[in-house]
């Protein structure tokens, strides 16, 4: 079975369309500007971010949750980074749980400014944190990935921004 069959039987699992539909990730002054798939790192290559996408974003940029959701999980205390995988660790992210199988992860966060501690909980479009440089990046941007797991493993979602 090929990987979008598979991704397509786990979503219907969950009950979710594909494209999963999810807001902005940045307020609506911001604009939107997708970083192509680095040949260094590739997304397509790893099922845990084949999805993920990339969006140009200066250190400093207000991020948004893109569903309401709860953080289950949060690393805020790096200003780590460089290009090589050695530094992937040092990323500060935000992961939500959307409820219903879907979670969504906000990665290269800057040191300090993550906006809510675990069981935290944003409504769509509220700033959980700002773009920084963290983990293994060669330049600064947003890396979101929208994902559910399934059979213990984390698959990414594809995704489509509405509004």
């Amino acid at each position: 079975m090929s990987h979008d069959a598979d991704i397509a039987r786990i979503a219907a699992r969950f009950g979710l369309a594909l494209p999963v539909p999810v807001g902005r990730p940045f307020p609506a002054h911001v604009p939107l500007s997708v970083q192509p798939d680095d040949p260094k790192f590739p997304h397509f290559a790893n099922p845990v971010m084949r999805y993920a996408v990339d969006y140009d974003a200066a250190p400093g940029t207000p991020v948004c949750a893109i569903r309401a959701g709860t953080v289950i999980y949060v690393k805020a205390d790096s200003d780590r980074y460089g290009y090589e995988q050695t530094f992937a660790d040092d990323a500060n992210l935000v992961c939500l749980d959307h409820g219903g199988g879907l979670y969504s992860e906000y990665i290269h966060l800057a040191k300090g400014r993550v906006f809510g501690g675990l069981g935290a909980r944003f409504g769509a479009g509220e700033i959980i944190g700002e773009t920084g440089l963290s983990g293994c990046m060669s330049d600064a941007h947003l890396h979101l990935n929208v994902f559910v797991i399934a059979d213990g493993a984390p698959y990414s979602v594809p995704f489509t921004l509405q509004g």
